[in-house]
């Protein structure tokens, strides 16, 4: 009898040994955080974390960031979230605003090259935008550029047109790329057809609904992406309506290839 349990401990581990390991995955957030204002007026940044850390996300992108700004109390949110999140955060300035910045900011949980703050173009009566983008290495040791955004709002689609022609050149070089953000537009529109002549959207030409997150009827947060070798295995509209006016948008991507 006592063979037989031998026997059939060895079965099991020589099985075990032949499952196949399951492809590297990469979860993106993209996350319009509204100055962490939520439906309840309150500035609450647990709150913003607690959604982050749901999603249990290697990188994110943020939008509507204030740095030591008065409505803020003063507060550097990036570094704040990076805190009660335990990853690494960085902020690209877009305005001075209310004694402080406002503008995005990325938050890691890889590791991350120096980041860079890209000015976007902007009519003189329009708030100006930027882009901040990130050097990342994945665990497999490749690289990719992280680029978080956040483009013109107003009913004139001149300054987006202008900014996503702007995106499209400047990082028109890169191989593997990932760009996020709230684009204010919707797919169908010229800034964002502009932008899916080099890129591929999550979801396709699918609308994913995220504006206003109580009540989501906008497409407008969006995860764009040049990555050979990877393909989008999920993605996910995060439900947290008291949080911000947006939902946060996630997407997996999966290793369809070996890496050599």
């Amino acid at each position: 009898m006592r063979d037989g349990w031998f026997t059939l401990g060895g079965l099991i581990l020589v099985l075990s040994s032949c499952v196949a390991p399951q492809p590297p995955e990469l979860r993106v957030l993209t996350y319009n955080i509204h100055h962490g204002r939520g439906a309840d007026g309150q500035v609450d940044l647990e709150r913003i974390a607690e959604v982050i850390l749901s999603t249990r996300p290697d990188l994110v992108a943020l939008q509507e960031v204030d740095r030591r700004t008065a409505r803020a109390n003063n507060a550097d949110q990036a570094q704040v979230l990076a805190l009660l999140t335990g990853m690494e955060a960085h902020f690209g300035r877009a305005i001075d605003f209310d004694g402080g910045e406002y503008g995005e900011a990325v938050l890691l949980g890889l590791q991350g090259g120096a980041p860079r703050t890209h000015p976007l173009p902007a009519s003189p009566a329009h708030e100006k935008r930027a882009a901040l983008a990130v050097p990342v290495r994945l665990p497999s040791g490749e690289e990719l550029l992280f680029v978080g955004t956040h483009l013109d709002h107003t009913k004139d689609p001149a300054d987006r047109l202008a900014q996503a022609i702007t995106l499209r050149e400047s990082f028109s070089d890169q191989t593997a790329i990932i760009l996020v953000g709230d684009l204010n537009a919707e797919v169908g529109s010229p800034p964002m057809e502009r932008l899916l002549k080099v890129f591929d959207r999550a979801g396709g030409r699918k609308p994913l609904l995220t504006f206003p997150s109580d009540a989501p009827h906008k497409s407008i947060d969006h995860v764009l992406f040049r990555l050979p070798g990877w393909s989008v295995k999920s993605i996910r509209i995060v439900d947290a309506p008291d949080a911000s006016d947006h939902a946060p948008l996630l997407v997996v991507f999966q290793r369809l290839t070996p890496i050599r």
